[in-house]
């Protein structure tokens, strides 16, 4: 499941691919054989992909991906979905395996 945090910031071209590399390790913990070097030769560009470019990716090598925007306070709610993407404010994106629950007064950490 590929999903975005992202403010308006333009992603930069420093993340070296995370997108596609959380893509291959995404398909690993879930049994599949990905060769990030293939997907780095068929998906990859000069610049980090978009969210969207990478949900087609997932969704044309197999996975079912969508693109959501939100922010860290809703992100609980994806808890059942996990491994998915997120893409953080500096476009960079990272691999979320596991959530857990936030404190609140009526459940204390």
């Amino acid at each position: 499941m590929n999903e975005e945090i992202q403010d308006q910031a333009d992603p930069p071209s420093h993340c070296d691919q995370t997108g596609l590399k959380g893509l291959a390790a995404i398909a690993r913990h879930t049994g599949l054989d990905w060769s990030l070097p293939r997907l780095l030769h068929v998906y990859g560009q000069d610049v980090e992909p978009d969210a969207e470019a990478l949900a087609r990716a997932a969704c044309s090598e197999g996975l079912n991906a969508a693109v959501h925007r939100i922010d860290w306070a809703r992100l609980q709610r994806f808890r059942k979905l996990t491994p998915f993407l997120a893409r953080l404010s500096n476009g960079c994106y990272v691999v979320i395996l596991q959530l857990g629950v936030l404190p609140t007064p009526q459940n204390p950490a």
